[in-house]
């Protein structure tokens, strides 16, 4: 049996697949299969772009928008033959499964990343150390270790606008990095770009290597955006950029601020204006501890490895759910028959 509920303001309706008998409210269109229908051939048909596309042109309503059941029933698809269907959805479940168990891989390797987070920052480069020490506001670290307000590892820089009037300026191939970009902890390019002359009138360009923080916008009511760039980018007034000192990694200084996550969520406050900010002052004094350069190396390596690995698996991923869009796609228009 395959279910849709009525449409919401924000989207179309949310499918689902009962796996056992239930009782649908009067917010439910229900579909039971004939003989010579597969539920899971079905399935696929509710679940794609057209039947999306075509209900969502036949919604009423304003505060409440919803699809009447004639409009569901009227809906029209190529139904092959029991056992071309059935193949289909076998074409498609396969697929499915391959991304649950990318996603299960991934999530295995955030978790491995977690816990050695915890070991190498508090406990060091095992066999490295014996003796630690507690620093207040940050916890356990080896006792050789120094720590430093976060102010003082390397120099800060502010970002900028150029004038959006300006199309010359966003003609461009430098990178403009804005905190819908800060998605991933390694910066590789982004969604808009400008120009030398743009980034001089408004904006700078910093070197690859660079930490950026975002300090200012309502994604930090429910997150704490960091990242290395990997490139020579520009940015904007939202975000700080850090360009660590000589005896400093980046990678190292990235992987010390995740650790203290929990504790970086609690910066942001409410501006007059209701965005949520960071006091520079405040993300200035955070306490990180610092190793001697070897020890740096070893840690920052650890997790850049590790971040290739999950950002390589993600890539995995996603490429598998244009497969299955694209697949779906083909199979379900009948442009080409599976035996």
């Amino acid at each position: 049996m395959v279910s849709t509920v009525r449409p919401n303001l924000r989207g179309f309706a949310r499918v689902r697949k009962a796996a056992s008998n239930l009782v649908a409210s009067t917010g439910f269109a229900v579909l039971t299969p004939k003989a010579t229908a597969d539920g899971s051939f079905l399935y696929r048909h509710i679940l794609s772009p057209d039947f999306a596309r075509t209900l969502e042109s036949s919604m009423t309503g304003q505060a409440y928008p919803a699809v009447r059941p004639d409009d569901v029933t009227a809906y029209r698809l190529l139904l092959p033959p029991l056992p071309e269907q059935q193949a289909i959805a076998a074409v498609l479940d396969s697929i499915d499964e391959a991304i649950e168990r990318t996603e299960t891989v991934i999530a295995a390797t955030e978790q491995l990343r977690d816990s050695l987070l915890h070991e190498l920052l508090t406990r060091g480069v095992p066999g490295w150390h014996t003796e630690w020490k507690e620093v207040p506001g940050l916890g356990t670290t080896p006792a050789d270790w120094e720590v430093v307000r976060l102010g003082d590892v390397g120099q800060w820089f502010s970002g900028g606008t150029p004038a959006k009037s300006r199309e010359d300026y966003w003609q461009g191939s430098i990178p403009w990095v804005s905190p819908k970009d800060m998605k991933t902890r390694e910066i590789y390019d982004s969604e808009d770009h400008i120009t030398e002359e743009g980034a001089r009138a408004g904006s700078r360009v910093i070197p690859a290597g660079t930490i950026l923080v975002v300090v200012r916008g309502m994604i930090l009511a429910h997150s704490f955006p960091l990242a290395v760039s990997r490139v020579a980018v520009a940015f904007n007034q939202d975000i700080r950029g850090l360009v660590c000192s000589d005896a400093i990694l980046p990678d190292f200084i990235l992987a010390a601020l995740e650790y203290q996550t929990p504790r970086l969520r609690q910066l942001p406050t409410p501006s007059t204006h209701g965005t949520m900010r960071v006091v520079s002052e405040e993300l200035l004094a955070t306490p990180v501890p610092i190793p001697a350069l070897p020890e740096q190396r070893i840690i920052a390596n650890t997790f850049h490895d590790i971040g290739s690995t999950i950002r390589t698996d993600r890539l995995k991923a996603d490429k598998l759910r244009a497969l299955k869009l694209a697949t779906a796609d083909t199979l379900l228009a009948g442009r080409k028959l599976v035996t």
